[in-house]
């Protein structure tokens, strides 16, 4: 009798073990799947954006924009102080840099989470 108990315990704990391995196995196809998954959205986020320089190349044009005459006369760009058509450009100007700058930032969190 307590053989046909232990036998039957053992053959109960095997067959436990056995699910949890199967769960474990699903979890972890499901985490693989969802991390391709992320991996596919942010490569095709990566590559919807425009081409584009390093960082620092934009941050020192900006830089060399900020100590330029027409950003200081204008207070900056400010926009109740452009008032002619060059300050309207250099401000246009400026503001693409500042895009420019963001769109790289992007890109490089976008890399770096891709390579993760």
């Amino acid at each position: 009798m307590c053989l046909a108990v232990t036998l039957g315990g053992c053959i109960g704990t095997i067959a436990g073990g056995s699910d949890q391995t199967t769960a474990e196995r699903a979890k972890a196809a499901r985490t693989t799947k969802n991390a391709e998954a992320e991996l596919a959205r942010v490569t095709a986020e990566l590559g919807k954006l425009p081409a584009r320089r390093p960082i620092g190349t934009v941050r020192a044009d900006i830089e060399t924009a900020r100590a330029g005459r027409l950003y200081k006369s204008s207070g900056g760009f400010e926009p109740e102080q452009i008032t002619s058509k060059a300050t309207r450009e250099a401000c246009e100007s400026f503001r693409k840099l500042e895009g420019e700058l963001e769109t790289a930032k992007t890109a490089e969190r976008l890399a770096m989470f891709s390579a993760i």
